[in-house]
């Protein structure tokens, strides 16, 4: 609009030459406005190109500015489509769809990404409809709840469920490193004295175990991991740091003891130091 003005100022300059006759057209850049006398600049496009019932120029900017600008569109091979050049797209405000033409002939309609609701006396906040296919990259909360880390627990890749059988009651602490786990560390997931019996957990983005004695009142038992949904319990570790015996599993019994001279049968994870367990050709993919 400054342009305009410019122009304006510059053509009654030269009107006011005697002698002068000039004839000026004004022609919006981009088809954004039409600006003329008998058609003021247009708010909304209909599909068929004419103006809305508002044709403010406040009203254009508001919705050219948010409907052109804040959405990225790529097209995997534009020669394929749209296809041919000469491209145009237009808007469909009363479906809320968007239709790309090449060449004359309409390539595809599809719904707009978002629609923004707004009440007739904007009283309220306005609402936003999702109208195509959603492909979350980033983390999607609710009132401050993850639900990407709440719906993950519904698809089973990069899943272990790990299941907990005591044989000898005794304290034990027991550790995990998964996508809730800060980069390289653990974080306790169990850490009381355990009595006879089993307990599962199920763990997304599991990437190792991790299994302490708190106290010399030692805890010894079996760990089991299920890479199906918790259909088996048929995935065994292997404890690095652990003495007498490496393996564990359903099968082979693991002591955990804060003291380190506990002769018991099986791995033993002894003294208070972490012993880290691996799951048997398991690797984390780095995915969720």
């Amino acid at each position: 609009m400054q342009r305009i003005a410019v122009l304006e100022a510059r053509l009654s300059r030269i009107a006011g030459q005697p002698g002068r006759t000039i004839q000026v057209a004004t022609q919006s850049l981009g088809a954004t406005r039409r600006l003329s006398e008998s058609t003021p600049s247009c708010c909304r496009w209909t599909a068929a190109g004419a103006c809305g019932s508002n044709v403010t120029k406040d009203c254009t900017q508001l919705h050219e500015y948010l409907e052109h600008k804040t959405t990225t569109h790529h097209f995997d091979d534009v020669d394929a489509c749209p296809g041919a050049a000469p491209w145009v797209a237009s808007l469909h405000p009363q479906d809320a769809e968007v239709a790309l033409t090449a060449s004359g002939s309409e390539v595809k309609r599809f719904k707009t990404p978002l629609r923004v609701l707004h009440a007739a006396d904007c009283a309220t906040a306005p609402s936003l409809e999702l109208q195509l296919a959603v492909n979350l990259a980033s983390t999607f909360a609710l009132q401050g709840v993850d639900l990407t880390a709440q719906l993950q627990q519904l698809n089973p890749a990069n899943r272990v469920c790990v299941r907990v059988e005591t044989t000898n009651s005794g304290y034990g602490q027991f550790y995990v490193q998964d996508i809730h786990s800060p980069p390289g560390e653990f974080r306790l997931v169990a850490g009381d004295k355990f009595t006879t019996g089993e307990q599962s957990t199920c763990f997304q983005g599991f990437i190792k175990l991790g299994a302490r004695g708190p106290n010399d009142d030692a805890w010894a038992g079996y760990l089991g991991a299920s890479t199906d949904g918790g259909a088996t319990y048929d995935g065994t570790f292997t404890c690095a740091s652990c003495s007498n015996s490496q393996t564990v599993s359903m099968t082979d019994q693991i002591i955990i003891d804060a003291s380190n001279t506990n002769d018991g049968s099986g791995a033993r994870c002894l003294g208070q130091d972490l012993c880290e367990l691996t799951l048997d050709g398991w690797t984390y993919d780095g995915t969720r």
